[in-house]
């Protein structure tokens, strides 16, 4: 059964784990390919014999407590209700399976079926098969069930299912497998994020509204923090999250995406386990912060506002793919008032704040402000790549996660201490230096955007000797990038 006790989210995703690269390579996908792609999969080929590649990918919706089918037709819940689940790769060992469990009393009406896909997507990518290959071969894909829960209502009994889980997993093969003639499945379907109607177009009014409830709030965070806080020889200022970088932090469509989406089929991305219960958002440009430096997150508590049965911030170690630490909504409440202040909090939010977060990310708390309220400590070394990913899980209309454009994402500003530059060559110098230390692993096309927003900066601080000779380095990168072009794209 699912955990014996309710819990703010229980799910679990069928993953694609570990694919062999030797699939792309096959003759079948060679003779079928274009002249281009003929002679990338012959070096391909003949230069390794091919490897596991890390997929973790979903391949379908996932199952979770709010859509899973238990046995049991009287409780309110499905938490420790009996459930079953077939997981199978053709229509013939479907029906067999359910039909099985059918002759022994476990109703077909009350069986969760999870499809392995024959294919991961309809069309190939230009470098990779979209096949799936499945089998007992050493060289097969391999498949598994990924478990999630979160903040069960008892703990303890919560770490009993868990160290000891009342699950009993069975294989069944129809005859000897090999020389039947099985009906395979078209790519898993999987649910829109979308609403439709009336439901769309209020839920789009509403995150206008959150839009300019979050600017609020940011302007209000930068001042309190102050934009240009000046101590001998050293600038604090701060460099917000252009819009254009908040993207996906895994592919809408899990392993098809990180299969084929990656050059075009060259590389695989992990996708990390992902499930589509859940809508990653990555916030940019946090790509390592210096000792002395720190950050602070705003954003909107999905959770409060009903787009989801919880949600959280993460901080990822991006060296390893791996998130560190994170922050659910509930511990999220009061954040907004704490960092601002009881009167200048009601001021800008009114009675709205708790329906928003401001969170300091730092590598010492309890140093800097003298309190451990809302501050993560950052478990990561200066100059370590790190990246801040929002999750929601499971909007209640549409049982995934909610789609990006409802949701409103967060504001990351970095606060960041750098040496003070001064004279007429003051501009250019600051310019350059902010555009090497927030630039770095940002997409090419975004480097212009965030340069002038750096020299807006300083011209907006009055400094006119540094905002014109900025302007001077702003027309000499513009100029070099132009003559670059054809060497960049």
């Amino acid at each position: 059964p699912p955990p014996p006790s309710a819990a703010r989210y229980f799910g679990m995703a069928p993953i694609l784990a570990m694919r062999h690269s030797s699939h792309d390579t096959a003759q079948e996908v060679i003779d079928g390919a274009s002249p281009l792609a003929k002679l990338v999969l012959w070096i391909r080929k003949l230069t390794a014999m091919g490897t596991w590649e890390c997929v973790a990918g979903s391949f379908g919706d996932a199952l979770n407590f709010l859509n899973i089918r238990t046995q049991s037709d009287d409780s309110a819940t499905t938490f420790d209700q009996p459930f079953t689940l077939v997981l199978a790769a053709s229509e013939e060992a479907e029906h067999a399976i359910v039909g099985a469990l059918a002759s022994v009393g476990l109703d077909a009406s009350h069986t969760n079926v999870l499809r392995i896909p024959s294919r991961y997507r309809d069309k190939d990518a230009l470098f990779r098969s979209a096949k799936a290959h499945i089998g007992l071969g050493r060289h097969d894909d391999m498949f598994e069930l990924l478990f999630r829960f979160a903040f069960p209502d008892d703990p303890a009994a919560f770490e009993r299912y868990s160290n000891h889980p009342p699950i009993s997993v069975a294989r069944v093969t129809l005859g000897d497998g090999e020389s039947m003639n099985l009906t395979g499945f078209g790519p898993s379907p999987i649910r829109p994020r979308t609403l439709d109607g009336s439901a769309a177009e209020a839920e789009h009014a509403r995150a206008e509204q959150h839009q300019a409830l979050l600017a609020r709030i940011e302007m209000a965070v930068l001042q309190g923090e102050g934009t240009s806080v000046e101590s001998g020889e050293v600038v604090l200022t701060a460099v917000r999250s252009p819009v254009a970088l908040r993207r996906r932090a895994v592919p809408d469509d899990g392993a098809a995406g990180c299969l084929l989406d990656n050059l075009a089929g060259l590389g695989t991305q992990n996708c990390q386990g992902d499930t589509r219960d859940t809508s990653y958002r990555l916030a940019l440009p946090l790509h390592s912060l210096e000792a002395g430096e720190f950050v602070y997150a705003v954003g909107l508590n999905h959770a409060r506002l009903g787009m989801g049965a919880y949600s959280n911030i993460a901080l990822y170690d991006l060296a390893n793919k791996t998130g560190v630490i994170d922050l659910a909504d509930h511990a999220m409440v009061g954040s907004v008032t704490h960092v601002l202040g009881e009167s200048a909090a009601s001021a800008v939010c009114g009675n709205e704040c708790d329906d928003l977060f401001a969170i300091r990310l730092d590598f010492d708390c309890l140093g800097s402000t003298g309190s451990s309220s809302f501050c993560i400590d950052i478990p990561l070394s200066p100059g370590q790549g790190m990246a801040v990913v929002e999750r929601a899980y499971l909007h209640p209309e549409t049982l995934v996660g909610p789609h990006e454009s409802a949701m409103v994402p967060l504001e990351l500003i970095v606060f960041k201490r750098r040496e003070r530059y001064t004279g007429f060559g003051g501009g250019w110098l600051e310019a350059l230096s902010a555009w090497r230390r927030t630039l770095e692993g940002i997409p090419f096309k975004q480097h212009l955007r965030v340069f002038t927003g750096a020299t807006m900066d300083a011209m907006a601080r009055g400094e006119s000797a540094k905002g014109l000779s900025a302007i001077i380095a702003l027309v000499v990168v513009k100029v070099a990038l132009a003559r670059s072009k054809s060497r960049l794209i």
